[in-house]
């Protein structure tokens, strides 16, 4: 998830926007990105952050991770203010992270116009039983429609092309994406 995301957050470099990252710890660090590391002795919280990071004025602020109610607020409030957030949460299915998103208290109506797109990613074996990333990703509409279909089809492919065992594909298919 952290390599999907940083490697966004580097096109986005490449695009001349300044990119602010607040994690729990900083995981790769980035010569083009400003990174601040949570510290909660210090009152350091992704919430305090993500406030104090508004000020620099950075056009895509990096949130490692979304674990709680003031991080989900702080989040979509970013959002909301014009930027564009990158981060992680949680959750069994692309459809999962709004009702993980409600479940924390973020408001239908701000959850329908921060959230953008939703990549889901499952760690899975090849053949060799070495582990690779397959995500699916739902944007837009999608992400209050979507059954599954975009998950179902990625693993389909990946059986077909046998990137991984049968077995695999049965223990997954049933997830919705």
């Amino acid at each position: 998830k952290t390599t999907t995301m940083y490697s966004l957050a580097q096109a986005l470099a490449n695009d001349n926007k300044i990119v602010l990252t607040i994690e729990d710890p900083v995981e790769i660090k980035h010569a083009n990105f400003i990174q601040l590391q949570v510290n909660n002795a210090a009152k350091m919280t992704y919430t305090n952050l993500i406030k104090s990071g508004l000020r620099h004025r950075p056009d895509v602020f990096v949130i490692g991770e979304i674990r709680d109610e003031q991080t989900a607020q702080a989040t979509v409030n970013a959002a909301l203010s014009g930027h564009t957030v990158l981060t992680t949460i949680h959750a069994l299915s692309a459809t999962n992270v709004t009702v993980r998103l409600l479940e924390m208290g973020i408001k239908p109506a701000y959850l329908k116009a921060s959230l953008q797109t939703v990549i889901y990613q499952r760690l899975l074996p090849d053949l060799q039983g070495e582990l690779h990333a397959l995500q699916a990703q739902v944007a837009g509409q999608t992400i209050w429609e979507n059954k599954g279909e975009k998950w179902h089809e990625k693993l389909a492919e990946a059986l077909a092309s046998k990137k991984i065992t049968t077995a695999t594909y049965e223990q997954f298919k049933n997830l919705e994406a």
